[in-house]
């Protein structure tokens, strides 16, 4: 009987998961490789931080947060990095290091309730 349980609980997950892929897929797949937005997800959903990194290059970064408060939780942390807000064009945020760099910010949703924060280092 436990066995027959088992079998009926295995066979409803998997067609719950390809109903959710099926109907999601463009969704969970549009940053490309999900598992960096699901870490995004998991610890702004439980709190554990307000702003998450989930891809580096040596020219960009892409930081995640949840929608709402997001834009002042990106801003604070980017001060606290020492990055001074300059201007807003849209979606585009402008910063400036100590040294006078500039540093561009687009700004995208990734859901309605997460953004995605891609920071461009400038060489100049």
């Amino acid at each position: 009987m436990k066995q027959k349980v088992l079998i009926v609980s295995c066979i409803t997950l998997w067609i719950v998961l390809i109903f959710v892929f099926s109907f999601y897929s463009k969704i969970i797949f549009q940053e490309g490789n999900p598992w960096p937005e699901i870490k995004g997800i998991t610890k702004t959903t439980l709190r554990i931080e307000k702003v998450v990194e989930i891809f580096k290059t040596e020219k960009e970064t892409w930081y995640f947060t949840k929608s709402g408060s997001g834009r002042e939780d990106f801003i604070s942390f980017m001060n606290e990095k020492e990055l001074l807000f300059v201007d807003q064009m849209g979606a585009g945020y402008f910063f400036r290091d100590a040294n006078q760099k500039n540093i561009t910010v687009i700004h995208s949703l990734y859901t309605r309730y997460f953004d995605i924060w891609k920071v461009y280092w400038s060489e100049n």
